[in-house]
């Protein structure tokens, strides 16, 4: 048998990925406002690329530390 049960299923570059767009999400959110524009649909797009980028990170994060199966 090898040491197949013990590795981990997913890689690191997802979380990096999730992370990623999650500062992308606050980015858009906050050049509005640095900006004095007015923020017609960029509220809506940064709130959707923040939780696309958490969910990321979290599915990432537990498939880093789940066990593959045989």
């Amino acid at each position: 048998m090898s040491d197949f049960d013990k590795t981990t299923s997913g890689s690191v570059g997802g979380l990096f990925a999730g992370i990623a767009m999650i500062a992308a999400g606050i980015g858009v959110g906050v050049y509005p406002a640095l900006r004095q524009a007015p923020a017609r649909l960029s509220e809506f797009v940064a709130v959707g690329i923040m939780m696309l980028g958490a969910f990321v990170v979290v599915y990432q994060g537990h498939e880093l530390r789940r066990k593959r199966l045989r």
